[in-house]
């Protein structure tokens, strides 16, 4: 409850002449410094070192639930893409808990082993085989 009798609506800044263009002047000063620098090309993920550790976990994931659901680490390019989706899947899911903290840590989490269960089953509708294992499968 709002007891206060000030009015809601907040007045606008207020700035002088002079103030408007400091600021004009900074923000200009700043595209200069910056022209030609990451935050032009995309930010610390369009570094090219940023993409080879980032695809290589992304890489080594695939691998590890390639190898606990099927025995094996090379898999066929369906299964592969499959599994990579989820994965690039759970960071923005995670990145998007972190910005909104919409849903508790645990209810994610529920979500997207039920999504990786998901998309085994779906892999395996696509190629037999690539069977999803048991505990993937409906009802199990």
């Amino acid at each position: 409850m709002n007891t206060s009798r000030q009015s809601a609506v907040r007045p606008g800044a207020r700035g002088t002449e002079r103030s408007a263009a400091r600021r004009a002047e900074l923000i200009a000063i700043g595209r200069w410094l910056f022209a030609d620098t990451s935050y032009d090309s995309g930010g610390i993920g369009f570094d090219a070192e940023v993409h080879a550790l980032r695809d290589g976990a992304r890489e080594a994931i695939v691998a590890t639930i390639a190898e606990g659901a099927y025995g094996r680490t090379g898999i066929a390019p369906l299964a592969r893409m499959g599994l990579l989706s989820w994965v690039c899947g759970v960071e923005g899911a995670a990145l998007a808990r972190i910005d909104r903290g919409e849903l508790p840590r645990e209810t994610l989490r529920d979500l997207l082993v039920k999504t990786l269960g998901g998309a085994m089953r779906a892999i395996e509708e696509l190629d037999p085989a690539y069977p999803a294992p048991v505990p993937a499968r409906r009802g199990a």
